[in-house]
């Protein structure tokens, strides 16, 4: 397995995993608006095959996760874990504060943040299309 740079190379195959996971994915207009205004990302690749991607965007003193995802197969086996560590690495001493919305019935991702050293900071009223409420979540580097 490797990992590369979210690229307009690769938008095709995210948007292709991310529609077979969840029915309100970024489309490609959407994904390619957002590397042309600085969405910048993580990609995990085996055999030509994306695994898993994560992106975020940068801002003076603090980042956010925008999306992670895992393709269902590859899922449970520690690979969330690694991309977001990656993006700590690159982040650590360039900011101080990463954020993030999860659903709160999300269990599992929510579990792998706190995991991660998030924590919840607020929560944000029927944040989702089909009026589920998101939790903030922070980490402080």
């Amino acid at each position: 397995m490797t990992f590369t740079s979210l690229s307009v190379e690769l938008v095709d195959c995210i948007v292709q995993l991310q529609n077979s996971c969840f029915p309100d994915g970024w489309d490609k207009k959407m994904l390619l608006d957002g590397l042309n205004n600085g969405l910048l990302g993580i990609v995990a690749i085996d055999n030509d095959e994306i695994l898993g991607f994560i992106t975020y965007s940068k801002n003076i003193d603090f980042a956010e996760i925008n999306d992670i995802l895992v393709a269902p197969a590859f899922r449970r086996q520690g690979l969330a874990k690694q991309l977001l560590n990656r993006i700590e690495l690159l982040l650590k001493e360039k900011t101080q504060k990463i954020f993030l919305e999860v659903r709160e019935s999300n269990f599992p991702a929510i579990n792998l943040y706190k995991s991660a050293g998030f924590k919840q900071i607020s929560v944000r009223k029927k944040y989702y299309s089909d009026g589920e409420n998101a939790l903030v979540m922070q980490k402080e580097l």
